[in-house]
């Protein structure tokens, strides 16, 4: 929104009701299981790092991140679209 907002030169206000009135097309995105590298800092005195491989939709350790049909916690509605 933000991006959106400056390329308009105004703000467009509370957007929801665009993204969820019904007027907007979605492509609801599904399992993927690409893998995906990724480096977590351990903490910042010494940089001490930690590497993981692991696929996007890997949530085994989350009770609240999962995929589903809709919205879901990790894409949200999906990928935009178009207007129909």
């Amino acid at each position: 929104m933000a991006l959106s907002d400056q390329k308009a030169g105004s703000p467009h206000g509370f957007a929801n009701p665009f993204f969820y009135g019904g007027t907007v097309s979605y492509y609801d995105v599904g399992s993927v299981k690409t893998a995906v590298a990724r480096q977590n800092f351990n903490n910042n005195v010494n940089g001490s790092t930690s590497d993981f491989l692991r696929t996007f939709d890997d949530y085994s350790q989350s009770p609240t991140q999962h995929t589903g049909t809709g919205w879901d916690n990790v894409r949200g509605l999906g990928v935009f679209s178009g207007i129909p």
